[in-house]
């Protein structure tokens, strides 16, 4: 099986010219843009299009990315720790910050201690089955930096905040 490699990360001010050309290549202006996205104002937009600030750290990016019809590659090559939805670019649609589309993102391959947590206690944890709370346990090696690692531990994770969770 072939690795893909995700895309390279683009500085601030590719990533602020590639979101210009798109915009413009839709037809779109920067009031028009700034209207659709809910960005505050012209000024943002402009600093994002110039490099001031990075889209790939702002909290519009999903909406941007939704607005400008971002293919998947693209969206990477602007937030490089982007992890990928189940069903691809499709599933992000309609989120609108970078916080709610964090939430439905899931990592191209599970960490290996999840994997062997799902499937030693998933039958007596069928919850650790489901994608939505893989897609939250996972998040935990970039919010803990190195995150729990064996099978025992992400279980032990996943008891710790399944209540936080929904389950």
């Amino acid at each position: 099986m072939a690795i893909k490699e995700k895309p390279q990360w683009l500085s601030s001010t590719e990533a602020g010219a590639f979101i210009q050309r798109r915009r413009e290549e839709i037809g779109l202006t920067q009031e028009q843009m700034v209207e659709r996205t809910g960005i505050k104002n012209v000024t943002y937009l402009s600093s994002l299009e110039n490099g001031r600030h990075h889209i790939g750290r702002s909290e519009y990016f999903g909406i941007v990315a939704e607005v400008l019809r971002l293919t998947e590659d693209e969206m990477l090559m602007l937030k490089p720790n982007l992890i990928r939805a189940p069903g691809g670019v499709n599933a992000l649609k309609g989120y609108k910050h970078q916080g709610e589309l964090a939430d439905q993102l899931l990592l191209d391959d599970l960490p290996p201690g999840l994997e062997e947590a799902i499937r030693k206690y998933g039958e007596d944890y069928p919850p650790l089955r489901d994608p939505k709370i893989q897609q939250q346990l996972a998040l935990a090696r970039f919010y803990t930096g190195r995150g729990p690692q064996s099978a025992s531990q992400w279980l032990a994770y996943y008891l710790s905040i399944a209540s936080w969770i929904g389950t």
